[in-house]
C-alpha cells in the first residue's frame, strides 16, 4: 500500500511538471518583463535619463526652497514674538499712565476715544461740519481737536 501511494504521488508530480511546461510554451502563458516591454532604443534611453535628471534637479530645488521657507517662517515667528512682547509692554505702560492720571487701567479716557473718532473721520475725508454733526460736537471743538493732532511724518 505505501508503494502505491508513492507511485501515485510521483505520477502526479510528473503530470504537474508536464502541464507547467505546456503552459509556458502557449502564446497566452506567462511572459517576462522583457517580452511585455521591449528594450528601449538609444534615443529613448537618453530621453528617460534626461527626464530622470530633470526630476532629480527639481527635487533638489524643492528641497532648497523648503529650507528657505522654513528659514523665513522661523524669522517670522521670532518677529511675531518680539512684537507681542512690545505690545504687552505698551499695554502695561498705558495701564501705568492711566493709574497715574486717576483712570481705570485698561480703559481709554472718554476724551481720548473722542479724539480718536475725530481723527478717524478726518482721515476718511470728512469735513469739520460732518464730523461735528456725526459726533454731536461743536465745530470749534472739532477744529481744536484737529489742531492738537501732531503733524504726520
Amino acid at each position: 500500500m505505501p508503494y502505491l501511494v508513492l507511485v501515485l504521488g510521483l505520477v502526479l508530480v510528473f503530470l504537474a511538471a508536464f502541464m507547467l511546461g505546456q503552459k509556458r510554451e502557449e502564446p497566452g502563458g506567462e511572459r517576462s518583463n522583457s517580452e511585455v516591454m521591449p528594450p528601449l532604443a538609444g534615443r529613448e534611453t537618453e530621453t528617460v535619463l534626461q527626464l530622470a535628471e530633470m526630476v532629480e534637479s527639481a527635487l533638489a530645488e524643492l528641497d532648497e526652497k523648503k529650507l528657505v521657507l522654513q528659514n523665513i517662517l522661523s524669522r517670522y515667528e521670532e518677529h511675531r514674538a518680539a512684537i507681542e512682547q512690545r505690545l504687552q509692554l505698551l499695554d502695561r505702560l498705558q495701564d501705568r499712565q492711566a493709574q497715574e492720571n486717576g483712570e481705570a487701567p485698561g480703559n481709554e479716557s472718554a476724551a481720548f476715544r473722542l479724539h480718536r473718532q475725530v481723527y478717524a473721520l478726518s482721515d476718511q475725508g470728512a469735513s469739520v461740519a460732518e464730523i461735528s454733526a456725526s459726533l454731536g460736537m461743536g465745530r470749534g471743538e472739532v477744529q481744536l481737536i484737529l489742531s492738537l493732532r501732531s503733524p504726520r511724518s
